[in-house]
């Protein structure tokens, strides 16, 4: 049983690694992470929203897009992640 355990998440790892991959080229150089609300589709803007992603704060890390949010008390936003305007990834923050 621990042989078919180990067997599985060295399987699993496999994936993982390929996602990682992925994730990691999102080269902060040529992609935007910015916080959008899922109702109004609005990206936050130094404490506001707007409409226009051009105007949203692009976050350099993962630690400030927390930051920001615990310091707003953001709800209902995700993170875009938009790489050379021709790959987008949503992650649901809360």
């Amino acid at each position: 049983m621990r042989k078919t355990a180990a067997k599985e998440r060295s399987r699993l790892n496999v994936a993982l690694r390929g996602v990682s991959c992925t994730m990691a080229s999102l080269d902060s150089r040529t992609s935007t992470r910015v916080l959008r609300h899922r109702r109004s589709r609005s990206y936050f803007k130094d404490g506001a929203w707007t409409s226009n992603l051009d105007e949203a704060n692009n976050f350099p890390t993962v630690r400030q897009i927390a930051e920001t949010c615990v310091r707003h008390h953001l709800r209902e936003v995700d993170l875009v992640l938009r790489s050379a305007g021709f790959l987008e990834i949503t992650i649901r923050l809360s």
